[in-house]
């Protein structure tokens, strides 16, 4: 196999001197080469000087014209400059190998120092994983390709492989089983479904991540899982370092709250949007009150914040020890820093950045957006995405924790945002193996940020791509309807292919029957923007875009462009659109008696309103789930927002489920 072009790009001359004899022309010898087995015996094969071993090949060329026992000390000496840092001479050796061509006996491990040598070389590691996954090698070499297909796999962020690769590397030290726990939770939840047959090696860390995210909520239950976990797999590694993989059960308090202080606008400019949160934190409540006696739940005590500095919050909220809100940024950032340190505090936004204390550089989530702004849409559902000075709703936020986040007091923070749903949109569609999206967002800035957040993301999910199968992601910008036409016209080459047929018809002087030709590289479209330019935007692709094979481009929103207010005539726009929401807007929820309650007292309520109604039930449900979610990420609870999880850098975040319109209907999407 000749893969010289990687080798060019580097410009790597040959090696003159020492080569020379061994690339002499090869003399037709009837004799059998040695096999790679027996060069294992030779005493110059443990020599780990690279010299000494190209000195070798040299002489056994020289006296033996034995070209698979040369090239079994080149692939060593190779090998051996690679271990003291010199990629430079390695890659002379391996750039002659591969030109002249080796043995199939050495092949395998002239694909191992190819890439090694490569490895800290930037290239893709996609690229090189290849090259590593032979199953004829043995002793040394098998042991090399193990710690090579570690490297490339954790490169290329497929933490399983990496952590089935490290257990065939490695005894099971303390160490060793903490890395791989670790890898293991980094792992997608598909992935993990998979892993089992996959990797048999890997079961009894996966075994133990299932039984903390199934029962992590109920310390009870989890205490009992745990003590069966310790009998089944006793004697076994991650068995023996259970104490340290997680936290005892025992060791969890339960919620102990007499009082909870609950800060929101009430008055003012968003007056109706802290009204509505409040509405949903009181439905949570008494929802409580019905299966437990009024004497085991706090006292609920509502300020408003409208106009108040922080300092007097700070008075108002007296001795409680536990604060719920504030909602708006604003307020949310001038409190943070003087919060006491007896207060444990659930915000319901997410600060401009963390305090420094749970700052770090080692964030999944590496995000940097600007905040979101506040949605007062009872009083102006038109100018919902125009407010931007308080920030209701804000982004995913970098930064690792400790314990509970600390600034002064303890806060963790809870959002509705939609940086966060543009995230998930792009591993869904990467997960579904589109490569080629275009993406459609309107200038506001709202969507700007869902579109800064899907780019970035898709930036990562791409890394580990080779350069040539990368795709930049085509881009469009629009501020009205007619922009957005243009827009698309134009990123599909529509109008290109338009402005041809004319061409020809003008030069011809005859009628052209030709159909507007299109880009067909494209295989999904990403939306940003607000349902009424959704609509339109939809029939647009429809009429656009038709692949070579005559599939349907599946055209991709989040919430942000769902209206559940106008109707079913809607959703005939909207045909086959697959959209991220809340569980609490999508149909055959678990939820649908308290549904019909806040239909019957609230019937003409905006769609808005009503999800931040749900916002408010999930943060008030959240407070007794808190401690365990913190000491048990695995774990998480199952809102009316979503799917609710607490980082580690004290924010909790959301997955949402998927749904298509379909015949003017809205259906969940399972697979």
């Amino acid at each position: 196999m000749k893969n010289t072009g990687l080798f060019r790009l580097l410009g790597v001359t040959l090696i003159a001197t020492v080569l020379a004899a061994c690339a002499a022309k090869q003399t037709p010898t009837q004799r059998t080469a040695k096999p790679v087995e027996t060069v294992t015996e030779q005493p110059a094969r443990e020599i780990e000087d690279a010299q000494q071993k190209l000195a070798m090949a040299r002489t056994v060329w020289q006296e033996q014209r034995d070209p698979l026992l040369r090239d079994s000390y080149l692939i060593d000496a190779a090998d051996a400059y690679i271990s003291t840092g010199d990629s430079k001479r390695a890659l002379q050796i391996i750039y002659t190998l591969r030109e002249r061509g080796v043995s199939q006996q050495l092949q395998d491990e002239l694909n191992l120092v190819t890439a090694a040598v490569y490895i800290d070389a930037r290239v893709a590691p996609d690229k090189l994983l290849p090259l590593v996954t032979s199953t004829q090698l043995n002793g040394k070499w098998q042991r090399r390709q193990l710690l090579l297909q570690h490297q490339l796999y954790l490169a290329s962020n497929q933490y399983l492989n990496a952590a089935n690769s490290k257990l065939m590397l490695d005894d099971a030290t303390a160490e060793t089983v903490a890395d791989v726990w670790r890898w293991v939770n980094l792992a997608s939840d598909s992935e993990r479904s998979r892993a089992s047959s996959q990797f048999p090696l890997l079961r009894p860390y996966l075994v133990l991540y299932d039984l903390l995210k199934t029962q992590g909520l109920n310390t009870t239950q989890l205490r009992e899982s745990i003590d069966q976990f310790r009998q089944v797999y006793r004697g076994h590694p991650v068995a023996e370092n259970l104490d340290v993989l997680i936290r005892d059960p025992a060791s969890i308090d339960a919620l102990d709250m007499d009082e909870l202080v609950v800060l929101l606008p009430l008055s003012g400019r968003f007056e109706n949007t802290g009204n509505a949160v409040k509405e949903g934190i009181l439905s949570g409540y008494y929802r409580q009150l019905k299966s437990a006696s009024a004497s085991s739940l706090p006292q609920l005590r509502f300020i408003d914040t409208q106009g108040k500095p922080p300092a007097r919050l700070i008075e108002e909220i007296g001795e409680a020890q536990w604060v719920l809100g504030p909602l708006l940024k604003d307020t949310l950032d001038a409190l943070l820093p003087l919060l006491p340190p007896r207060v444990s505090m659930l915000a319901l936004n997410r600060p401009i950045q963390l305090p420094k204390s749970v700052q770090a550089s080692d964030s999944e989530d590496n995000l940097a957006l600007l905040p979101d702004s506040a949605l007062n849409t009872e009083e102006n559902p038109a100018d919902a995405e125009q407010h931007s000075s308080a920030g209701l709703l804000d982004e995913p936020l970098t930064g690792k924790q400790e314990g509970i986040q600390k600034s002064q007091g303890q806060a963790l923070f809870f959002a509705l945002a939609p940086e966060d749903e543009a995230y998930q949109l792009a591993e869904v569609i990467y997960a579904k193996g589109y490569r080629a999206p275009i993406v459609v967002s309107a200038q506001a800035s709202l969507y700007q940020r869902m579109q800064s957040a899907f780019t970035e993301r898709w930036a990562q999910l791409n890394a580990g791509r080779v350069a040539d199968k990368r795709v930049n992601l085509t881009q469009v910008s629009f501020t009205d309807s007619a922009s957005l036409r243009d827009g698309i016209t134009r990123a599909l080459d529509v109008a290109q292919s338009n402005d041809r047929i004319s061409q020809i018809k003008y030069m011809i002087n005859e009628e052209v029957y030709n159909m507007p030709r299109n880009r067909q590289d494209i295989d999904a479209v990403v939306v940003f923007a607000s349902p009424q330019h959704t609509e339109l935007l939809n029939p647009m692709v429809e009429a656009s875009l038709l692949p070579a094979n005559n599939a349907r481009v599946p055209v991709y929103a989040t919430s942000r462009s769902m209206d559940y207010d106008s109707g079913k005539n809607q959703w005939r726009d909207l045909q086959n659109v697959r959209f991220l929401d809340m569980p609490w807007m999508l149909p055959d929820h678990p939820w649908q008696p308290l549904t019909d309650q806040v239909s019957q007292i609230w019937p003409n309520r905006l769609t808005q309103s009503r999800r931040l109604f749900a916002f408010g039930v999930d943060a008030y449900n959240l407070l007794p789930d808190l401690a365990n979610m913190h000491a048990y990420p695995q774990t998480s609870a199952q809102g009316l927002t979503g799917e609710l999880k607490l980082k580690d850098n004290g924010v909790i975040t959301r997955t949402l489920p998927r749904a298509i319109i379909n015949d003017e209907e809205i259906q969940i999407i399972t697979e």
